[in-house]
C-alpha cells in the first residue's frame, strides 16, 4: 500500500506541475461539460437516477421557497445556527449540480444571492464566540466545519463559476473565499498543519477553491502545507493530541501517507476513514477533473 500511495503522490505532482496557470473550463471540479451532457442525454431512463433528482430537486426547491438566512454565528453542533450554515452549504452544493443537470437559471441565481450574503458578512465576522476549540472557526464553532463549508461551497461555485461576471467573481474571491481559504490555513496552522483527520478537510477544502480559482499558491498550500508555521515541536490540541512532532511532513500528500498501514488501513480511529475519504476523494477528483 505504501507504494501505491507514493505513486498517487507522484501523480499528484505531476498533475499540479502540468496544472500551473492552466487555464480550465467550468465546471471542472467534480462535475465537467461533458458528463453533464452524457447526464442530460440519459435524463428519463435511469430510474433509479431519475427519483434521486427529483428527490434532490424537491429539498432544494423548498430551501428555495424558504429564502436564504445566514444568520450570525453562536451555537455548537446541534444548535441552530450551526445547524443553518450546514444546511446552507449542503443545499448549495446541490443546487449547483441540478443548475448543471437542468440549466434552469433560478438555481444559478440562489446559489450568486447566497454566495453574496456571505461576501458581505464574511469580511466583519469574528471568529466563533465558543471557545471549547483548539481552532475556533467563523461560521462554525471550529475549523473542521469550515473547511467542510469550503468543500462544499467550492463545488457551487465551480458550477456557477461561468454563470457569474468576472467583477462578481473578483468581489466573492477577493472578499469570501481567498480569506475564507487563509483563515483556516494561515491563521489556524495547529489546525491545518498536521497530519490529522481535521487537516484533511483543510487541506482539502484549500486546494478545491484553488482548483476553481485556478490558484497555483492555494494549490502549493493544500499539498505541502504551510513552509513555517511557527508552531512549538510537542504542542497538543484541547484533546491531548499532537499538533507538531520533529520532522513531520505536512500537507494533503503527507495526509494520504502516513495515517496509513503498509496494508492500506487507515489507523485513525475506525469511524473516520468513512468521513475522511470525502475529502481524500474530492480533491483528488478535483485535480485530475481540472487536468484532463
Amino acid at each position: 500500500m505504501t507504494k501505491h500511495i507514493r505513486v498517487l503522490q507522484i501523480f499528484i505532482c505531476v498533475l499540479l506541475i502540468s496544472f500551473s496557470g492552466h487555464s480550465q473550463d467550468h465546471p471542472s471540479l467534480i462535475l465537467t461539460k461533458e458528463g453533464v451532457q452524457k447526464i442530460r442525454a440519459e435524463l428519463g431512463n435511469v430510474p433509479l437516477f431519475d427519483a434521486t433528482l427529483a428527490k434532490v430537486k424537491a429539498e432544494v426547491d423548498a430551501e428555495i421557497a424558504l429564502g436564504i438566512e445566514t444568520p450570525i454565528p453562536k451555537d455548537f453542533s446541534g444548535g441552530y445556527t450551526h445547524s443553518r450554515h450546514k444546511l446552507n452549504f449542503q443545499t448549495l452544493q446541490k443546487a449547483g449540480v441540478l443548475y448543471q443537470i437542468l440549466d434552469d437559471e433560478k438555481y444559478a441565481l440562489y446559489i450568486k444571492d447566497m454566495l453574496f450574503q456571505y461576501e458581505a458578512m464574511y469580511k466583519d465576522l469574528p471568529v466563533h464566540p465558543q471557545t471549547r476549540s483548539y481552532a475556533r472557526g467563523k461560521l462554525f464553532w471550529q475549523c473542521l466545519n469550515d473547511s467542510n463549508w469550503l468543500v462544499y461551497v467550492s463545488q457551487a461555485y465551480d458550477c456557477v463559476y461561468d454563470y457569474l461576471s468576472k467583477k462578481e467573481r473578483k468581489q466573492l474571491e477577493k472578499n469570501l473565499f481567498r480569506p475564507f481559504a487563509d483563515f483556516i490555513s494561515i491563521e489556524n496552522p495547529q489546525f491545518y498543519n498536521r497530519v490529522h483527520n481535521h487537516s484533511t478537510w483543510g487541506n482539502a477544502a484549500v486546494g478545491m477553491i484553488g482548483l476553481v480559482m485556478n490558484d497555483d499558491e492555494l494549490i502549493q498550500r493544500a499539498l505541502y502545507g504551510i513552509e513555517d508555521d511557527g508552531l512549538p515541536v510537542g504542542a497538543k490540541d484541547n484533546d491531548g493530541g499532537f499538533i507538531k512532532t520533529e520532522g513531520q511532513e505536512v500537507g494533503f500528500l503527507a495526509n494520504i501517507d502516513e495515517p496509513f498501514s503498509p496494508d492500506g488501513y487507515y489507523t485513525r480511529r475506525t469511524l473516520l476513514p468513512k468521513i475522511c475519504h470525502v475529502s481524500f476523494l474530492n480533491f483528488c477528483r478535483g485535480i485530475a477533473q481540472c487536468e484532463a
